[in-house]
């Protein structure tokens, strides 16, 4: 039971911790388009 346990919660974090550039690099691209693109250039 304490062995499953273990290994689903390495599973889990290898996910995150995987994922977190791709998140990371998201956000920032994200936040580059938010400042400066306008809501005009948005709706064209």
């Amino acid at each position: 039971m304490i062995k499953s346990f273990l290994q689903l919660n390495t599973i889990f974090i290898s996910i995150l911790i995987e994922s977190l550039p791709f998140v990371l690099i998201g956000v920032f691209i994200a936040g580059i388009i938010q400042m400066f693109a306008t809501e005009e250039m948005i709706e064209k």
